[in-house]
């Protein structure tokens, strides 16, 4: 209940305004103000002066309903812009539509990434939902310049056009986490040899991994991602490795998530980050 209560409370000032645009396209049929413009206007000349009255006039309530929206729509977008989104110390496993919404529609230009879940950072980065995405300071992650990273490969005897990537950063990621349906395919295994549990930045982890993807052979189409990346790595890696456009080969991206008790498992099912099949 309090995990619920923290995420209306995040929520709040975004579902507030959603109800202020909506009452602003009812208040003028409510109140009809064509009618007042009309009484207004009775015996007053028309001139180009007061020649927009005649065309709300003509409009009608609703068309002034929702122009009424849209201007207000305008003060919000610019209050929001200014504003960070995802703000309370919650997981924000909120759907993707409504990350678009308070983007696109409501004006946020800048969302945070922590806590958020990792196949739906990987959406908010490669579409470019919000302009900016704050994953922490500088402070935050300590920079490893020259670590070693592990890279094992299995199954690799014969390619197969379905693939596992596996990216291990914060936590370590065994085969039996990995579903079953999916372990007897051709798989890529990256990990860092972390020293502790704490976040890092290594730009030779991203490196690796960018090299791996960008190098897979030609008749790879899918790739499953199974990652314990913290938001920083997974930020550089979803634009570096698989921000392509049309120059990589990787038609469907897969992001499965991770379960939050007992052996955290990954689901069965993943995230369709994009498919690109014809």
């Amino acid at each position: 209940m309090k995990h619920l209560f923290k995420k209306i409370k995040e929520s709040f000032r975004s579902i507030i305004e959603i109800i202020v645009l909506v009452v602003a396209v009812f208040i003028p049929p409510i109140v009809d103000i064509t009618s007042f413009i009309e009484l207004c206007f009775k015996n007053v000349p028309i001139d180009f002066d007061n020649i927009k009255y005649l065309f709300l006039l003509k409009a009608g309530n609703w068309a002034i309903g929702l122009l009424f929206m849209l201007f207000i729509l305008s003060k919000i977008r610019k209050y929001n812009k200014e504003k960070m989104f995802n703000t309370q110390n919650v997981y924000h496993d909120y759907p993707y539509l409504w990350y678009w919404f308070c983007a696109k529609i409501l004006g946020y230009e800048k969302c945070n990434l922590k806590l958020v879940p990792i196949f739906t950072q990987f959406r908010l980065a490669l579409n470019d939902t919000f302009p900016e995405y704050d994953v922490g300071a500088e402070d935050d992650y300590t920079v490893l310049e020259d670590e070693h990273i592990d890279i094992k490969k299995k199954n690799y005897g014969q390619v197969s056009k379905e693939i596992n990537l596996v990216l291990a950063d914060t936590y370590p990621i065994d085969d039996r986490q990995i579903p079953i349906g999916k372990r007897n395919l051709t798989t890529i295994a990256i990990e860092r040899r972390r020293p502790d549990l704490s976040r890092y930045y290594s730009p030779k982890f991203v490196a690796k991994i960018v090299d791996e993807v960008r190098n897979l052979p030609i008749n790879v189409k899918d790739i499953n991602v199974y990652a314990t990346t913290n938001p920083k790595h997974t930020l550089k890696i979803s634009r570096n490795a698989f921000k392509l456009a049309e120059r990589g080969n990787v038609e469907k991206l897969v992001v499965f998530q991770q379960e939050r008790k007992g052996n955290r498992k990954f689901m069965k099912k993943g995230k369709i980050i994009y498919n690109n099949k014809g």
